[in-house]
């Protein structure tokens, strides 16, 4: 069952942090290249790519000091002096994020929460739809620990047809309560959150998410990163004498047993928008050509006129210009896609996963991926810059995938490849936080409207722990 609960999220305080909120916030981590989070780090000494994204130094150690054990003392300094303060009441906080798409203006609805952590897919209550790989998790389960607390929201979708939480007024706010943020990094985007504590509110979505079964849209590595994380601290707690009693709580009963979640509704189309992720072959694995490649790939695929009709479409670089690109390519042996679940078997990811890289390369995607040769483009325009300058061996196109397509895999208990899907606008970083850790002075309760009873885990848990592997 799906159990959200309304937390004091830990947010910049305007007096002591000296300027704008879009001067704070940044985009996800995994979208911030290197030139981004240079001017990120100009923008504020408070922004929040000091916590998400830490900058590596030349003197940096796997045991530490490191760009870990960096943000987590900012992170303490920032509340001790104020910088990051907690709401006086626990709430939700809608969340708005405005954009436009070929001249129309578009609005994505959704709101913040903590969601109790369980296993993915247990009792159809959370569902992923990408695989994940073991870097990324490492990478912030290192971060999770030197701060203890969930800097950014996984983004997940439930589905209200009859819009209950929009009906009972969860976005009509007073103006005054809402604070805006304009970004331009992922393209212009007005983002808007505001505070909801009415009891009434806190418990119609409390009961409906109850009877949801929610799907993780964009953060799979974290949630199977806090899932790692509330695990090693019941066992860091039962190793510690002063602390044991703590590890034998119910589960529920402790911060680090939530995740920070969004949550928007599948049945607002309006709002939801779906991108593919093309794929890029940078260089083709050891012993294979262009010519080989695409001999192989005629072996499988026939060339159609209609790239609709298409399961995905080629790019290849040909230097002699011999052959007329794109092609738009379908599958002409269906046997070759019959191990995969039949809600898969015309998927265009799927097929590319399993055709072309498994059986024409033998590879992996994930080998693929490793070893530097795939990559991945949302971009179209990038992609065709790429394109005109060279800079490619093979280019495959995707297709947009449809949303009850995806909800149906999940619901089946299958994974899509890793990044099949990219939701946009991403959501943006440094809004709102929610840490594990009981506040500086104040009590650090969850929620008055529920009935739980949750304690923070000790500051400092895990101050002598740099590296792990999980």
């Amino acid at each position: 069952m799906v159990q959200i609960v309304p937390f004091r999220g830990l947010r910049y305080h305007p007096d002591t942090a000296g300027t704008e909120l879009s001067a704070l916030t940044a985009p996800p981590y995994d979208v911030i290249p290197a030139e981004l989070q240079q001017d990120l780090y100009k923008r504020s000494p408070y922004n929040v790519i000091r916590l998400i994204l830490n900058q590596k130094e030349s003197t940096d150690r796997p045991e530490g000091p490191n760009g870990y054990t960096r943000a987590g003392e900012f992170f303490t300094q920032w509340q001790a002096s104020g910088i990051l303060q907690p709401d006086a009441n626990p709430g939700l906080y809608a969340y708005t994020q405005t954009f436009e798409e070929n001249g129309q203006s578009i609005t994505r609805k959704g709101f913040f929460a903590l969601l109790k952590l369980e296993a993915l897919g247990q009792e159809r209550g959370v569902l992923p739809h990408e695989r994940t790989l073991g870097g990324p998790k490492e990478d912030r389960f290192k971060l999770m620990q030197a701060t203890q607390a969930n800097l950014s929201p996984i983004f997940m979708i439930y589905n209200d047809p009859q819009f209950t939480l929009e009906n009972a007024g969860l976005y009509n706010q007073g103006q005054a309560h809402w604070q805006t943020v304009s970004s331009e990094d992922e393209g212009p985007v007005e983002h808007r959150i505001c505070p909801v504590t009415e009891p009434a509110l806190l418990e119609k979505a409390k009961n409906l998410l109850a009877q949801q079964a929610i799907l993780i849209a964009d953060g799979h590595h974290r949630y199977e990163t806090a899932l790692s994380f509330k695990q090693a601290v019941r066992e860091r707690l039962a190793k510690d004498p002063q602390h044991q009693h703590l590890a034998q709580l119910p589960d529920g009963e402790l911060l680090s047993d939530y995740a920070l979640i969004f949550l928007a509704n599948q049945a607002d189309l309006a709002g939801l928008r779906v991108y593919p992720t093309h794929r890029i072959l940078l260089e083709l694995p050891e012993g294979w050509s262009i010519d080989r490649l695409e001999s192989r790939l005629l072996d499988c695929f026939e060339k159609v006129s209609d790239p609709s009709l298409a399961d995905m479409v080629y790019v290849g670089s040909d230097p002699w210009q011999q052959n007329s690109y794109p092609w738009a390519l379908r599958l002409k042996k269906p046997a070759l896609v019959a191990s995969l679940p039949p809600a898969m078997q015309n998927l265009d990811v799927a097929i590319l996963d399993q055709v072309v890289f498994r059986e024409v390369f033998g590879y992996s995607a994930d080998q693929l991926k490793t070893e530097h040769i795939l990559f991945f483009e949302r971009d179209e325009a990038a992609l065709q810059q790429r394109i005109e300058k060279g800079e490619f061996k093979s280019v495959f196109y995707m297709k947009t995938p449809p949303l009850d397509l995806i909800r149906q895999v999940c619901e089946e208990g299958h994974r899509m490849p890793q990044k099949s899907t990219y939701f946009y606008p991403k959501l943006l970083s440094g809004l709102v936080f929610a840490s594990h850790c009981r506040f500086e002075g104040t009590e650090h309760s969850l929620s008055n409207t529920s009935n739980l009873t949750v304690q923070a885990v000790p500051s400092g848990l895990f101050q002598n722990s740099a590296t792990v592997s999980v």
